[in-house]
């Protein structure tokens, strides 16, 4: 069950990440598709509340996966997707671009830390022994 979780989790990380590229793809290469804009408008509505929703779900599938909070690459991601959202909401908040940058270069460094979680899940258990 704690795999259906985890693949569920990966499914809605896309779909929050997929905005920004979406948009700058719109941009620059499809000379502002209105299908591409209304599909970004759309994402965007759903971004806080799919977000909230992953963060539970990754909870939810790490301690099902592990049994107890432990230190594993899929913590890592977690802390990086926590950070991302800070400063997502300081954003929210203050309108300051600065947020933004960190946001995005956040969840970025999130997609990172989730490869690295897909394809060497036990690397931090390894590099410490």
């Amino acid at each position: 069950m704690y795999s259906v979780l985890g693949y569920l989790s990966l499914a809605m990380l896309a779909i929050l990440a997929l905005p920004y590229p979406l948009r700058i793809l719109n941009k620059k290469m499809l000379d502002n598709n209105p299908k591409i804009t209304s599909l970004v408008k759309q994402l965007k509505k759903i971004h806080r509340p799919v977000g909230v929703a992953v963060g539970v779900l990754a909870i939810v599938h790490g301690y099902m996966a592990m049994g107890s909070l432990r230190l594993h690459t899929g913590t890592l991601t977690y802390l990086s997707m926590l950070i991302a959202v800070c400063f997502g909401g300081l954003f929210h908040i203050k309108k300051k671009k600065t947020f933004l940058t960190l946001h995005r270069s956040f969840a970025v460094i999130t997609l990172g830390l989730l490869a690295v979680h897909l394809l060497f899940p036990s690397a931090i258990y390894y590099l410490m022994n």
